[in-house]
């Protein structure tokens, strides 16, 4: 059976790639709660990816080194921290204040950072794969 991580981490990347046009349409509706909808599943799911990925971790750390599990952990945590701050951002926008477009424009902005954060980590991780051989601790088991 292959890792869960494996599995899972592949759906927040899509939900990054997305989340701009997503935040882009949700400028021109009146249904922003739909962006924070999908925020908040695009969380769990990064969540998920990175308990799974903490897990697969300590399988894989012996094999792969501590240095390349490290930086796509960072990245990883890093994204996740910028997540958590555009879905506060995004409710935050949620209202009828003046500063509401403002709010969501800069929701757009983020997004944008988010999906250059997500393309980075994979790469990380995709190196994990192809150049340290991750895979191989698994096999061992």
């Amino acid at each position: 059976m292959p890792p869960i991580h494996a599995l899972i981490v592949h759906l927040p990347l899509a939900f990054a790639l997305f989340t701009p046009l997503v935040c882009l349409l949700g400028l021109s509706t009146k249904r922003w709660v739909w962006v924070i909808l999908w925020l908040f599943c695009f969380l769990a799911l990064a969540y998920a990816a990175m308990a799974t990925g903490n897990v697969d971790a300590d399988i894989v750390r012996p094999h792969s080194g501590e240095a390349a599990i490290t930086a796509h952990e960072d990245a990883a945590t890093s994204l996740f921290n910028l997540l958590l701050a555009l879905f506060a951002l995004a409710f935050a926008s949620a209202g009828e204040g003046k500063w509401r477009h403002m709010g969501r424009v800069a929701c757009l902005v983020v997004s944008c950072a988010i999906l250059g954060l997500a393309v980075y980590t994979a790469h990380l991780g995709g190196k994990l794969v192809y150049e340290h051989n991750a895979p191989e601790a698994h096999r061992k088991r």
